[in-house]
């Protein structure tokens, strides 16, 4: 239970956002500076790979223009964004196994943030804390991940657990082939950024909030932890 409350996976809405013609006239157009210039204006500070040198130099047609600026517009709205988290409990005779999870469904990709801990009923100890982020959904060639990566425990005991929690988000766009995803190719293209969450959980009232950030572009490489 405890991985699958960690590891089961949080968080993306994709809401169409208007946009005029005049913002993708680009001098010398090519698929990795159009995308560059919606990320921008959508303020998304993302890291974006082209590993197909086919599709490099191809300007996006409409219909990827719409969809990226929907998708670069969803993950600005996803930053800062509070959310409240459901409190779980399993009982044993000693010790009190909880649990806190929020699934987020945004436009049917699935995410979860998760913070679990056990509690000895005797001494009210808090102790085996657990934390996490993480999920992944296909959507027609593109698959969204959301990576744990680690967490910290900042302060814990009977009245409160603050907890901090690193994952990369990634988006990799696969070929179809014959109607269906291959991944044996590896993907044409990535986009990456770095997720930050922060929230804390009241044992004793048995609620919390928590907040996701996107921070940066890239991953969290080991130097950063």
């Amino acid at each position: 239970m405890k991985k699958h409350l960690i590891y089961t996976v949080l968080l993306c809405s994709y809401v169409l956002t208007g946009c005029s013609n005049e913002d993708y006239l680009i001098e010398n157009p090519n698929r990795l500076k159009e995308l560059q210039k919606i990320a921008r204006r959508n303020e998304c500070n993302v890291t974006i790979n082209i590993m197909n040198d086919s599709i490099k130099n191809t300007p996006l047609n409409k219909e990827e223009k719409t969809k990226y600026n929907n998708l670069f517009a969803q993950m600005a709205k996803l930053n800062n964004l509070t959310f409240s988290l459901t409190p779980q409990q399993q009982k044993t005779r000693a010790i009190d196994s909880h649990s806190y999870y929020k699934e987020l469904n945004y436009n049917g990709q699935y995410y979860t943030v998760a913070v679990y801990w056990k509690e000895d009923n005797e001494t009210k100890n808090i102790f085996d804390i657990e934390a996490g982020i993480g999920g992944v959904k296909v959507i027609g060639g593109d698959r969204y991940t959301v990576n744990y990566v680690r967490h910290n425990i900042i302060n814990a005991n009977e009245h409160e657990i603050s907890v901090e929690i690193k994952a990369n988000h990634t988006i990799d766009t696969f070929p179809i082939v014959n109607g269906n995803i291959d991944y044996s190719r590896g993907p044409l293209m990535s986009i990456t950024s770095k997720i930050f969450v922060e929230g804390k959980v009241y044992p004793k009232s048995m609620d919390g909030e928590f907040t996701i950030r996107f921070v940066g572009n890239g991953s969290w490489e080991m130097e950063d932890l």
